[in-house]
C-alpha cells in the first residue's frame, strides 16, 4: 500500500480543535446564565464506561447555530461525556489573550451539569508542526519562552481551579512533536511537570495526563507514513506526574477492516505504562470515502458498526473509564483531514443518522 504521510498533528486541529472559539463568548453566557486494572473481586460489581464524543455539532465547525441541539441530544444519552479539545487560547496565531481560558473549555465545564455528561478537557498548543507558544511579551515560538510557559500554567491552574475538571490532559498527540524537535521537548514535559504540581495544588482530585496518538507513538501504521515507533515520548516524562494517559486511535490506519483488528491491538502500549490509567480521547471508524481519498480501509456504514461491536473485546484487558467517538455530527470541512475524518460520525452532511449511533447507544461497556 501507498503511504499517505498523514499529518495527525494537523488533522488533529482542524478537525474539531481551534475553530470551537468562534462565536462562543456569547455561547458561554447562554448555557452559563497512579491503579487502573480490572478487579479480582468477584463481589465487586462492574462500573460502566463513559461513553462521549469530541464536541461536534450540527454545521460544525463554523455554524454555531447547533450547538444547543448537540447538547440536548446528549442529555438523553447514557454515561455521556463531551470532549473539548481546543487551542490554549482563543486567539491562536497571535496569543493576545495567552493565560485567559479559552471559551469552548469554559462552555463544555460549565454545561456540564446542566446536560447531565461527563467533561474532557485537552488543551493544545500545536496545529501540525506550527506552535501556538508566542504570545506579545516574547516572540520566542518554543517552550524556551518563559513568558509563555508562565501563562500557560497560570490558565491552566485556574481552570482547574474554578471549574475542577475530572480529567486535564495538556497536550494531544504529542509525539508528533517530539519527532519533530526532540530537543525542545523536553522543555515541554518540564512545562508539564511544572503545571501538573500546580494543578494538584488546587484540584487534588483532577486527574491530569497527556495524550498520545497511539498508531504514531507505537510507529505500526506505514500505509499513513507511521513507520518509525517513538516510545521515548512517553518514557521521558515522569510517571508520578502522570495520573492518566490520554490516547487517540484509529486502527483502520493499520488494518483494513474492523475484524482484523485484533484483541491486544493496543498491549505494546499497556505493557509501558504499569497500572496507569488510560482514557480513549478519540476513536472511531470513517462511514465514506470523502474528496479524491483512494483509502487503503473500507469505508462503509456497516464497518462503523462492525468497529464498534470490535470495541468490548479490545478494551477487555483493561480498565478505561471513558472511550470517545470522534465526531457526534459531520464535519463539514475541506482538505486532506477532512477527507480523512471528517465521516468519523454518527450523522452524514445532511444531518441523518447513521447506523453506527444505533450501535453505539446500545453499546455495553464496562471496566
Amino acid at each position: 500500500m501507498t503511504a499517505m504521510n498523514l499529518d495527525l498533528a494537523t488533522a488533529g486541529h482542524s478537525r474539531v480543535r481551534g475553530t470551537i472559539s468562534i462565536c462562543l463568548s456569547g455561547i458561554v453566557l447562554f448555557f452559563s446564565a497512579c491503579d487502573s486494572n480490572k478487579s479480582d473481586d468477584p463481589d465487586e460489581q462492574p462500573q460502566p464506561v463513559a461513553r462521549g464524543f469530541g464536541f461536534s455539532w450540527p454545521g460544525h465547525p463554523d455554524n454555531p447555530e447547533g450547538i444547543l441541539e448537540f447538547f440536548t441530544e446528549i442529555e438523553g444519552m447514557t454515561d455521556a461525556a463531551v470532549m473539548s479539545n481546543c487551542s490554549w487560547r482563543d486567539d491562536a496565531a497571535g496569543g493576545s489573550d495567552a493565560g485567559t481560558i479559552p471559551n469552548a473549555a469554559i462552555l463544555i465545564a460549565t454545561s456540564a451539569s446542566t446536560y447531565d455528561y461527563l467533561p474532557v478537557q485537552v488543551f493544545g498548543w500545536r496545529s501540525g508542526t506550527t506552535l501556538l507558544l508566542n504570545v506579545p511579551a516574547d516572540s520566542t515560538n518554543s517552550w524556551t519562552n518563559l513568558a509563555t510557559r508562565e501563562l500557560f500554567r497560570e490558565m491552566v491552574v485556574q481552570f482547574a481551579q474554578d471549574y475542577s475538571p475530572p480529567y486535564l490532559l495538556l497536550g494531544n498527540e504529542n509525539s508528533s512533536y517530539y519527532e519533530q524537535d526532540p530537543v525542545d521537548y523536553l522543555n515541554w514535559v518540564a512545562c508539564y511537570e511544572e503545571t501538573y504540581s500546580a494543578v494538584k495544588a488546587v484540584a487534588p482530585s483532577t486527574s491530569v495526563g497527556v495524550v498520545f496518538n497511539f498508531e504514531h507513538i507505537a510507529g505500526n501504521a506505514p500505509q499513513v507514513g507511521f513507520d518509525t515507533p517513538c516510545w521515548d515520548a512517553l518514557t521521558v516524562h515522569d510517571f508520578t506526574c502522570l495520573d492518566l494517559l490520554g490516547i487517540t486511535t484509529y486502527p483502520f490506519f493499520t488494518y483494513a477492516t474492523p475484524q482484523e483488528v485484533p484483541d491486544d491491538y493496543l498491549q505494546m502500549l499497556l505493557d509501558r505504562i504499569g497500572n496507569m490509567t488510560v482514557i480513549i480521547t478519540e476513536t472511531g471508524w470513517p462511514a465514506e470515502t470523502l474528496g479524491t481519498l483512494t483509502p487503503p480501509w473500507i469505508t462503509s456504514d456497516q464497518a462503523q458498526v462492525d468497529f464498534i461491536n470490535r470495541l468490548p473485546g479490545l478494551f477487555s484487558h483493561r480498565d478505561i473509564p471513558l472511550v470517545n467517538w470522534l465526531h457526534l455530527y459531520y464535519w463539514h470541512g475541506t482538505g486532506s483531514a477532512w477527507e480523512v475524518f471528517g465521516s468519523v460520525s454518527f450523522y452524514d452532511a445532511d444531518n441523518a443518522p447513521r447506523p453506527g449511533l444505533i450501535a453505539w447507544n446500545g453499546l455495553e461497556l464496562v471496566r
